[in-house]
């Protein structure tokens, strides 16, 4: 299966509409466009010929963890890394059954925590999703 990731525009169209919808008084802005740039490419990494996030979970892990700690927004950075994890997941034939209030906690322990392990996020994941076929 060709996976598909998301893109930049992709990523900020998100992190717009966000703000535009739950704190429309913040700016948008991106604030780290390199680091934007990053966060969408990561999950794609291949080193020495395979790939450095193999499974689904792990490259929606990666993608979600570095939207939340890069800070590549003005404003709701983690509000746009969880609804980036969930189009992710949806465009890749799965979907987040986390409660709101279990995915906004668990964002904001990758906040508090940058160090978090990629394995403990993409288990979460795996444990709160389910795959459409």
């Amino acid at each position: 299966m060709t996976l598909r990731y998301l893109t930049e525009p992709e990523v900020i169209m998100l992190n717009g509409l966000l703000i535009k919808k739950f704190s429309p008084m913040e700016p948008i802005g991106i604030m780290e466009p390199g680091a934007l740039n990053m966060c969408v490419e990561q999950p794609k990494q291949i080193v020495f010929e395979r790939e450095l996030y193999p499974t689904l979970h792990d490259k929606a892990g990666i993608l979600y963890k570095n939207l939340v700690i890069k800070h590549c927004f003005a404003n709701a950075n983690k509000r746009t890394a969880l609804a980036s994890l969930g189009l992710f997941l949806k465009y890749n034939g799965s979907q987040l059954m986390a409660s709101n209030q279990d995915a906004e906690d668990f964002t904001v322990s990758i906040a508090l925590n940058s160090d978090m392990e990629l394995a403990t996020i993409s288990n979460w994941i795996n444990k709160n999703s389910a795959t459409h076929l």
